[in-house]
């Protein structure tokens, strides 16, 4: 059922996915931009993210994906998938829909747990981050821990009950995906008061003991806390072999994508720790989580001996924090709407940008 071969890339579907994307984007832009825009839920928008997530094929993986899948190998993944793709008998878009559905679902049980229009939120997440979230399994895993997050900071009436399940929620999120033994320890930031001074201790502290940072994330690789196949991956790019294979036009593309992550953070951090504005405390630890992350993969970009694929996938963690805290900004007036667009073209500019570098070069790797 449904189980179509995706073994290879083609030029039809590679542009019915950004046509796609040009879509979604045009019929929901009036409504989740504008400052007044409505509010009120709207399943299709909801339902059309998740069909473009399930039909990714903008990215390498998709592809990649697909056929380990479909020739059973799966020693790369967590035995959660093993367990996901034997039930729906290794049929790749059923696996997409559970896994990606999967991330939707705990997405959206954050947002709303952060008090946050959901679909205004879905929306920006589409157009600044949906190449990160369609791009791997670990948008699973990092919806968990984020879900476990907002749990934490923002209990139920009965505290107890939702700080074990959060805690439970975030250490389960390392089997969705081994990586994420990161973010966990980064979260343990969210036990310090949060104010300016300790932000720049903590800016500071990075700076001065990063040539020992890096190598401790080194040493996750090293002890086969990600998997063989990443392993691989890693050993055969440093940072400076990744780099000589970038042309201009992917240097320029990339420098978008990062733009995405760091200035609306910049942005957020702002307001939040040198502004004298009412931040709850909620949004101030989640800002500490995210920044400890992003110095993370920062950490790991300037020491040569690292490699360019681990700072990205630890910067990716930063996502979800970002698209909460840039939402909540903008939903509460703390940030102007002009700035809210602004970031949402910043990221459909790098959708395009990869979408014409792609074809100009005619070559779908």
């Amino acid at each position: 059922m449904f189980d179509i071969d995706f073994s290879q890339p083609t030029w039809e579907t590679f542009i019915a996915i950004h046509i796609y994307f040009i879509v979604l984007i045009i019929l929901y832009w009036k409504r989740y931009t504008s400052e007044y825009g409505d509010s009120s839920q709207n399943r299709w928008f909801e339902w059309l993210f998740l069909l473009y997530c399930v039909f990714a094929f903008d990215g390498g993986d998709f592809y990649n994906y697909y056929l380990l899948i479909r020739e059973d190998y799966l020693e790369h993944m967590e035995p959660v998938y093993h367990v996901i793709i034997h039930a729906v008998k290794n049929n790749y878009i059923l696996f997409r829909l559970i896994v990606w559905g999967g991330a939707l679902f705990f997405f959206k049980k954050a947002v709303v747990r952060f008090n946050l229009d959901y679909n205004r939120s879905l929306f920006f997440l589409f157009a600044v981050f949906i190449s990160v979230f369609d791009y791997a399994r670990a948008s699973l895993a990092m919806s968990i821990f984020f879900y476990g997050i907002s749990l934490v900071l923002l209990p139920g009436s009965n505290k107890v009950l939702s700080y074990v399940l959060g805690v439970a929620l975030m250490i389960a999120s390392v089997f969705f995906h081994n990586s994420m033994i990161i973010a966990l320890a980064a979260s343990f930031v969210f036990l310090i008061p949060v104010n300016g001074f300790t932000i720049f201790l903590i800016i500071l502290a990075f700076i001065l003991a990063s040539s020992y940072f890096a190598p401790m994330l080194q040493d996750f690789v090293d002890a086969e806390l990600f998997s063989e196949s990443l392993n691989e991956k890693i050993e055969g790019y440093s940072v400076q072999e990744y780099e000589d294979r970038f042309s201009i036009y992917e240097w320029i593309r990339r420098y978008l994508q990062y733009a995405t992550f760091f200035i609306p953070y910049c942005i957020v951090a702002i307001k939040v720790y040198f502004k004298s504005i009412e931040i709850p405390s909620y949004i101030k630890k989640l800002s500490a989580i995210a920044l400890v992350l992003i110095l993370l993969s920062i950490a790991v970009l300037v020491v040569p001996d690292l490699t360019f694929v681990l700072f990205y996938r630890v910067l990716y963690m930063s996502m979800i924090p970002i698209v909460v805290l840039f939402c909540y900004f903008e939903q509460n007036n703390l940030i102007s709407n002009k700035t809210y667009k602004l970031i949402i073209y910043l990221g459909i500019a790098f959708v395009l940008f990869g979408f014409v570098k792609r074809v100009m070069g005619g070559n779908l790797a």
